[in-house]
């Protein structure tokens, strides 16, 4: 499948990877032959290095180190991206502040959810808070973020490093 109309297929994809697959789609397509048969076999088509070797009469070897080669151009040429959508990612190290947008992050969707709550309560089925002491039959709320094989306990013990 051409990598176009991979890309035409690709109804699930959000508009704005559409338009980062489309940037990157037009480097790749500027690539000389050989070079975007290699992309496009293993990354849109899923093919082997092993494949792909044998259909340009080379071995896995020289595909590796092309692929190397290709990869690296791509990353130098691309202009695309976050910078030129004024949308940029910035990188902060201080773990202290690092935390301090963590607990705000998770402030944040914790009123919202809090906000959704109180709009879906209604009067048969009210919103209400519980306790520490829980209803009899009805386990404590915080009872998943104990149990190891539940995502909550996951994201607890990872934010608590």
């Amino acid at each position: 499948m051409p990598l176009a109309a991979h890309l035409a297929s690709a109804s699930a994809q959000q508009d704005i990877n559409l338009a980062e697959y489309s940037d990157l789609l037009s480097q790749v397509e500027q690539l000389p032959p050989d070079e975007r048969a290699i992309i496009q076999g293993l990354f849109y088509d899923g093919r082997t290095q092993e494949e792909i070797a044998a259909d340009l009469g080379v071995t896995s070897r020289t595909i590796r180190n092309r692929l190397k080669k290709i990869l690296r151009e791509l990353l130098d040429g691309y202009q695309g991206g976050e910078e030129d959508n004024g949308d940029n990612l910035l990188a902060i190290y201080d773990r202290q502040l690092v935390q301090a947008y963590a607990v705000e992050g998770i402030r944040l969707v914790d009123h919202y959810e809090f906000r959704d709550s109180i709009q879906h309560a209604t009067e048969t089925q009210p919103l209400v808070l519980q306790g520490a002491t829980p209803p009899k039959g009805t386990a404590p709320w915080y009872e998943r973020f104990y149990d190891p094989h539940d995502i909550s306990y996951i994201e607890r013990t990872l934010f608590i490093r």
